[in-house]
């Protein structure tokens, strides 16, 4: 967190500086949106969706990944991959949220 807002608060001082000469607009300002997405949970999705590694180590096999998951979790995978492999192939798979949709949540 003190890292966090340290670049924050050089963040917040440069865009005062470019505010103040003219090169940058209120409404274009980063800070404010990273504080949002910092506080509300936002930011640790879109690193996780960008940067799995990060938290479960870099990936090798499908088969790795799925050590990870719990007994009941693994029972519970088979009907869930087939049912979103029909999904897609009867094209009514449902849609999510893309990452850029989630940072202009």
């Amino acid at each position: 967190m003190p890292r966090f807002r340290f670049f924050q608060d050089v963040l917040q001082d440069c865009e005062n500086s470019k505010i103040k000469g003219g090169s940058l607009s209120q409404s274009q300002r980063l800070s404010l949106s990273i504080t949002n997405s910092f506080e509300t949970g936002l930011f640790w999705i879109c690193l996780a969706l960008r940067h799995s590694s990060m938290f479960f180590g870099p990936f090798t096999t499908m088969e790795d990944r799925l050590c990870l998951l719990s007994a009941e979790e693994c029972l519970n995978n088979e009907p869930f991959v087939e049912k979103k492999m029909r999904e897609a192939t009867e094209g009514i798979l449902e849609s999510h949220y893309s990452i850029d949709e989630l940072v202009d949540l």
